[in-house]
């Protein structure tokens, strides 16, 4: 009955992990949640750290959404090399060039790309004064005020999202961060410049 009992608490205390990281919406419930990047084509530069079990990097970041929706990412060294190129779209992720060390790890640094694809725009549900959107890649969790993707959890290594800030008419999240057993990556974007 004990063994019962602490599995019912912990299963409970796994559930309720995704809504406390999340901020409640508040007075945010009416809206409709945000996409938090223009829907427009952008690019944005910044820096990305990858650390993995044999590689610590650091290295420059820039990342496009393409007019169809799909945003592609470029890894930089400091001297210009390009380290990994790949484009991530509703279906999967392609990968045009990977050093080793990075190309394996491609589908999860991918998977920090979805801070600027569309929103699913079915089964969506509030939880805990949260809008929880949910699609094959996880649960997409928004929260806050404005009401925005902060999180996403499930079919992989939890990702999340936020230091949103105005771009263009609207708002784009410019951190991105997932943490796995074999991969913490975290790609924070520069604010662009005024007119850019």
């Amino acid at each position: 009955a004990m063994l019962r009992l602490t599995f019912i608490v912990l299963a409970l205390c796994v559930t309720a992990g995704c809504a406390t990281r999340v901020p409640a919406a508040g007075d945010a419930r009416r809206q409709t949640p945000q996409t938090g990047s223009p829907d427009q084509p952008f690019v944005a530069f910044g820096r990305c750290t990858v650390t993995t079990p044999t590689l610590r990097l650091s290295c420059r970041a820039v990342v496009r959404r393409l007019p169809g929706g799909e945003i592609r990412l470029a890894l930089l060294a400091d001297e210009g090399v390009l380290l990994l190129d790949l484009t991530r779209t509703a279906t999967g992720t392609t990968v045009h060039l990977g050093q080793p060390g990075l190309r394996e790890h491609a589908e999860l640094i991918s998977r920090t790309l979805f801070a600027w694809m569309t929103l699913p725009t079915t089964n969506g549900r509030w939880e805990d004064d949260r809008w929880v959107l949910t699609s094959p890649d996880g649960q997409y969790w928004c929260g806050g005020d404005p009401l925005l993707l902060r999180r996403i959890a499930g079919n992989g290594p939890d990702l999340d999202i936020g230091d949103y800030r105005q771009v263009h008419g609207g708002l784009l999240a410019h951190l991105s961060r997932l943490s796995s057993p074999t991969l913490a990556l975290t790609l924070a974007l520069t604010p662009p410049e005024p007119g850019e």
